[in-house]
Formats: structure tokens, C-alpha cells, sequence
């Protein structure tokens, strides 16, 4: 993770009445349909993106529906019926052969997370997108056990040396963002961390060698048992918290950092230059500030040995929908 080579150097970004007019300028060109990949979950936002686009005159032409389990817990009556409305009216929107479902154990008979491999595993096969001009992910409705290892798996399919060969079009990820409102979805949990299915990689090689692990959490509302028990997972020399800011509420860094005081300043002894303030509606200024830091932290400690680079996400998904290194997961 080193500013000379950032994976996001070159990217686009459109929110608000931005993306009708983009969607629609996509599709004056396009001579092919659209594929549409979303999630059948309770959020109030769930259909917003796919609403968008419909009214900007973009139908698509499929859509591929994930369904998945609640968890460990049972879902609460409303949450049920609002995901069914929410099924309801995707089927009314796509009739037929244009919407397919599909469905994704998040949990193995001993209660062992296997979301992230199981939706790897339906969405892996390159020659499903072959013929569409876009493929948007839609990841408002979707936890990020799912969206991260789904994101991932389509990033190495766009990636590889066949993408040219297949033809396949452009690659989208959408998300219906509010701070708030994600700050009330309450995740649910194991009794330990583990790392994201798909995001294994760096720790692994960086076992050998004895590096020294920094622990950079994007910091999110309620979140401090998760954030303790990453602490004692990855026993971090250095933590380099992630606040939001600029914020759509101008006090959210404020309040967080109030929030976590004790865990920041008594517990992990933070350094207040180790703190890291990133552009909330912005996950290319996270991901830039990540980036940043550890290329510095890299450089000051190449004297003494290698550094570990660590991520975790407690934040809405917009602010850590780029994060590309090491996530943990519940």
C-alpha cells in the first residue's frame, strides 16, 4: 500500500443529479443492456439506485437479485415485510426471465461465516457478463460480508488479461449513502474477528518476517466492541484512527472522537498526529489518506524493519467503499 502505484488514481465519481444525466449520456452511445446487481434487504434505500436509473430512462435489461440470511438473530417483523415490499416491487419492475435470484448462505450449519466465499463463488464466472455494456453493483442493501468479497471478485474479472477477449463493458458500484441512517443499522456479530473471505492476502505474507502491524479502523457510531476485539486479534503497535471530515454533520468527527476517547487516548495510546481525517462523501480521499500514511509510517520504520498495513471498516459505506487492503468481518 504505497503512493507510488494507488489503484484508484484514476477514477469518477457522480452523486446526486449527477448520476441521471451521467446514466443517461452512458446509454445514448450504448447499443447493449445494462446488468443490474442488488441486494433484497430491509433498507429503506434499497430500491433508490435502481429507481434512479429507471427514471432516467435506463432500464435495465436483468437483474440479478442476492438473497440472504439475517444472521444469528431473527429479524424483526417490519424489517421481514419491508424486504418482502422490497422483492415485490423489484419482480414488478423486471418481469420474467429478467430477474434472477440469487441466493447466498451467509451461515454454515456451526455458524461460521460463509457469505463471503459463497458469493464469490456465484459471481466468479467471467462469460455471465459478456453482452452487457454496464454491470452496476448495487450495494446499499448489502452487508459488507457480501459487497466487499463481491466487489473484489468482479475487480479481478475486470482485471484480468481476458476482460479484452470477453469485451466485457464498464464496471459501476452505487450506494443510496446517509451517515445517519447507517449509524442506526446495529451489526450483528461472532464472539470473535476474523478476517473478510477474499482480503486474507496481506496479513498472510506479511506473517513472515515479524512486520510491525499499524491498525488503521474507519471509525463509525457504536462500534466499540467490534473495534476492541480487532485490537486484541491483531495486538497493533500503532493505531491510526479514521475520522469523517469534512462530514454532512459538521460535529460527526467531534462526536466520535468523544465517543471513543477512552479507547483512543487511554487505551491504544494514540498519537494525535496518527490521526486521520478523511472527506466523508468522498472514498477516494480515504483511500488517498491511507495510501499516504502508510507510505510515510513505511519509510520512518524501514530502519528498524517492515510495516503491516491493516484496515478495518465501521463507517457508512460510502466512506470505506474503497478500501482495498486487509478488512475484518464478524
Amino acid at each position: 500500500m504505497t503512493t507510488d502505484v494507488l489503484k484508484w488514481d484514476l477514477h469518477y465519481m457522480a452523486r446526486g443529479t449527477e448520476v441521471k444525466s451521467l446514466w443517461q449520456q452512458l446509454m445514448l452511445s450504448s447499443q447493449r443492456g445494462l446488468l443490474f446487481i442488488c441486494g433484497a434487504g430491509f433498507d429503506p434505500r434499497a430500491l433508490a439506485a435502481v429507481g434512479t436509473l429507471i427514471t432516467a430512462g435506463v432500464h435495465p435489461a436483468e437483474c440479478r437479485l442476492i438473497e440472504y440470511g439475517s444472521g444469528s438473530g431473527l429479524p424483526a417483523e417490519e424489517d421481514v415485510a419491508r424486504a418482502e415490499s422490497h422483492r415485490s416491487q423489484l419482480r414488478q419492475m423486471f418481469t420474467g426471465s429478467s430477474l434472477k435470484t440469487v441466493a447466498v448462505a451467509t451461515r454454515n450449519r456451526e455458524g461460521r461465516s460463509t457469505g463471503g466465499i459463497n458469493i464469490s463463488a456465484e459471481f466468479r464466472e467471467a462469460q455471465s457478463y459478456v453482452g452487457f455494456s454496464d454491470v452496476v453493483v448495487d450495494i446499499t442493501a448489502l452487508p459488507e460480508e457480501l459487497y466487499f468479497p463481491l466487489i473484489g471478485t468482479l475487480l479481478t474479472i475486470w482485471h484480468s488479461s481476458s476482460v479484452e477477449a470477453l469485451g466485457l463493458g464498464n464496471l459501476h458500484v452505487v450506494v443510496c449513502d446517509n451517515p445517519l441512517v447507517d449509524s442506526m443499522i446495529l451489526p450483528e456479530g461472532g464472539d470473535k474477528a476474523e478476517l473478510m473471505y477474499g482480503f486474507t492476502g496481506t496479513v498472510q505474507r506479511a506473517s513472515i518476517g515479524d512486520p510491525i502491524p499499524i491498525w488503521a479502523p474507519v471509525l463509525g457510531e457504536n462500534q466499540g466492541e467490534h473495534l476492541q476485539k480487532i485490537a486484541e486479534y491483531h495486538r497493533p503497535q500503532v493505531v491510526a484512527p479514521v475520522l469523517p471530515f469534512p462530514a454532512s454533520s459538521p460535529r460527526r468527527g467531534d462526536a466520535l472522537l468523544l465517543e471513543y476517547r477512552s479507547l483512543i487516548f487511554e487505551t491504544w495510546d494514540v498519537d494525535s498526529s496518527d490521526i486521520i481525517f478523511a472527506d466523508e462523501q468522498n472514498p477516494f480521499d480515504v483511500y488517498a489518506k491511507l495510501c499516504a500514511f502508510a507510505s510515510d509510517y513505511e519509510e520512518s520504520l524501514s530502519s528498524i524493519g517492515t510495516t503491516q498495513m491493516i484496515v478495518s471498516s465501521h463507517s457508512s459505506k460510502l466512506h470505506s467503499l474503497v478500501l482495498g487492503q486487509t478488512c475484518f468481518r464478524w
